[in-house]
């Protein structure tokens, strides 16, 4: 009986070794999670500057922004807070309702042929009309003829104003303001025509806004980021 009671007490005693080897041993440590993969940002470049070519790209004129005239080298300053653009054929500004745009003619081939110019001025007025959807009282001529309201001289131009009352644009009614001044000295260009719309209910001075714009007016060479007009595609900040 012992060495049966033995034989049973080894076999048990077998059986219990790994359990309590087991019990008696800490579990491995997890292994460390792995490195965080670098990040790699991708230095992307500002995008361009707007051309300010089309109302669409929404440049609003600063203080100080000067826009350039196409085919001249003529620039103004469009009121502050004004959305603007340097059109093909004309520089227009908009804030709600009021509106103003400006152009450039060109003289006749005979410089002494009056008439041709001055059909030149008109087909200008007429396309800065239409552009801002203005139309002016019926039956009543352009008063390029007539004294004109306001005269005022700005750098080396002298500028005449009209205000032509009974106007509308986009079913909304108020006057037109026109101006006009003539270049000085011989060249394709004879002068530029400004016109501006300023709705019956404006509480905003629109009308102040678009004499001051008129009166920025300036003939001089063109300075890349200078005070200025700016080159073709940029408008000077």
């Amino acid at each position: 009986m012992i060495p049966t009671m033995r034989s049973s007490l080894a076999v048990l005693l077998v059986a219990l070794f790994p359990l309590v080897c087991a019990c008696g041993s800490k579990p491995a440590p997890a292994p460390p999670p792995p490195a965080p993969a670098a990040s790699v940002v991708a230095s992307t470049p500002p995008p361009p500057p707007p051309k300010c070519e089309s109302l669409d790209e929404k440049c609003p004129a600063k203080p100080g922004t000067r826009a350039r005239i196409v085919l001249s080298r003529l620039s103004f300053e469009p009121p502050p807070g004004w959305v603007f653009a340097q059109e093909a054929e004309q520089t227009i500004a908009t804030s709600g309702d009021a509106r103003m745009a400006l152009a450039v003619y060109d003289a006749a081939p005979n410089e002494k042929d009056e008439k041709a110019t001055a059909k030149n001025r008109d087909a200008a007025l007429a396309r800065l009309l239409q552009r801002l959807t203005v139309t002016p009282p019926a039956k009543k001529a352009m008063p390029w003829s007539a004294k004109p309201d306001k005269t005022t001289v700005s750098g080396a131009l002298k500028i005449t104003l009209w205000q032509i009352d009974g106007a509308s644009a986009d079913k909304v009614h108020g006057p037109i303001v026109l101006a006009h001044a003539r270049l000085n000295g011989a060249g394709a260009v004879a002068g530029v025509i400004a016109v501006g719309f300023v709705p019956d209910d404006d509480k905003a001075g629109s009308d102040g806004a678009i004499l001051t714009a008129i009166d920025s007016l300036r003939d001089e060479p063109a300075e890349a980021g200078g005070k200025g007009a700016s080159p073709p595609g940029s408008a000077s900040p």
